[in-house]
């Protein structure tokens, strides 16, 4: 096996995608924006350590991101169905202090890299160039105290985000504690290095990847697996439709809809309106789901979206993101479920419960033995 250099024997956490001494989990509070943050990632900067975009994932209740690949440059986004604008300092940009309030973007094009990159960025990607451009008004020096930025009007991904939103939706409340979580993660990483005696030691690691997360090692036992189908990020009002489980002890199966108008994309779904019609209310749906739940559950699911759904239907909290895991200790770019089951020649038969969430499940399900598999 290929030695890796790393530090030894640290413990992450696969939600936040922070080392469990510096978890921000705890600082990030949901805040209800109504203008959807789409963020394009330059690939250098998905995998930094002390990146703040992960906050942002968290945090916005309407957010969207996409890795900007040179080789798949997307000629436009979902993210950019409404009324859409570039974040970005150009010599065009509009002042966001400036516009009327019918002037406001319904989506905010962001980009995540060092001013290089965000700059390439820019100038690559024809789609942004059709975007109309806005800036942030002049104001307090970054407050991150890691990583130099070049001019003093550069700031952080997640400071720009948060001064742009205060000046298009000034009431929507929470978005300083998104500040606050990037505050705890600047003054956790300073109080660790200042607590590391002497150099950094660095040892070449023999053993693979780092440990797996106790829901797929020694808690898998009562491990259950989930996939939700819930409505886009930019339309809202956001929320869960349907929502299938696995128990991995047993095998069980959880196949409910939450009662309501149907949705748009119930083809894609391959859902029917008598699904919905037919279906639970959240209260009901919530009992029948924690019944089904064994004591003290793990929850895994591929994406953090499904995850966050349960959350914000006030159905579960926490959980472990397959896919972070797979990005661990697998490759680092999966991409799609099904792409990435596919490279590692997985044959994957759909589980007995409602429209295309047959295969979603049934192919977490899979991740989720392969990722064990891996230890």
């Amino acid at each position: 096996m290929t030695e890796v250099l790393a530090p030894v024997g640290r413990a992450y956490c696969y939600r936040c995608m922070k080392p469990r001494i510096t978890c921000l989990c705890a600082h990030i509070l949901r805040v209800d924006n109504r203008t959807t943050v789409w963020l394009l990632q330059h690939p250098r900067e998905r995998f930094h350590p002390i990146g703040t975009a992960r906050i942002l994932e968290l945090g916005l209740a309407r957010f969207a991101s996409s890795i900007a690949f040179h080789a798949q440059r997307p000629a436009s986004s979902p993210a950019l169905a409404g009324r859409a604008a570039l974040l970005y300092p150009s010599a065009d940009a509009r002042d966001l202090s400036e516009l009327a309030v019918d002037e406001r973007p319904d989506v905010l094009v962001v980009l995540d890299g060092t001013w290089h990159h965000t700059h390439a960025l820019a100038r690559d990607f024809e789609f942004l160039g059709r975007l109309p451009r806005v800036k942030l008004p002049a104001g307090p020096a970054s407050r991150y105290r890691i990583r130099k930025e070049p001019r003093h009007e550069c700031v952080s991904t997640v400071e720009a985000v948060v001064r742009a939103l205060a000046l298009l939706e000034p009431e929507t409340p929470g978005l300083e504690g998104l500040l606050e979580a990037f505050e705890a993660l600047i003054d956790d990483q300073l109080r660790y290095v200042r607590a590391r005696a002497g150099p950094r030691r660095m040892k070449l690691r023999k053993d693979g990847p780092r440990a797996l997360p106790r829901a797929l090692g020694a808690h898998f036992d009562r491990a259950v697996v989930l996939y939700a189908e819930a409505r886009p990020e930019s339309a809202p009002p956001h929320g869960l439709l349907q929502l299938v489980a696995q128990r991995v002890a047993d095998g069980a199966l959880f196949d409910e809809v939450l009662r309501g108008e149907p949705p748009r994309g119930l083809l894609h779904m391959r859902l029917s309106a008598e699904d919905f019609i037919d279906g639970m209310a959240l209260a009901e749906l919530g009992a029948a789901f924690a019944a089904f739940l064994p004591e003290r559950a793990e929850l895994l699911a591929w994406n953090q979206s499904t995850l966050d759904a349960l959350r914000k239907s006030g159905l579960a909290t926490g959980g472990t993101s397959l896919k972070g895991v797979w990005a661990e200790r697998i490759e680092r770019a999966p991409g799609t479920l099904e792409a990435a089951l596919a490279r590692r020649g997985a044959s994957v038969a759909p589980l007995a419960v409602r429209g295309r969430a047959a295969e979603r499940l049934a192919q977490a399900r899979t991740a989720a033995e392969l990722l064990r598999a891996s230890r």
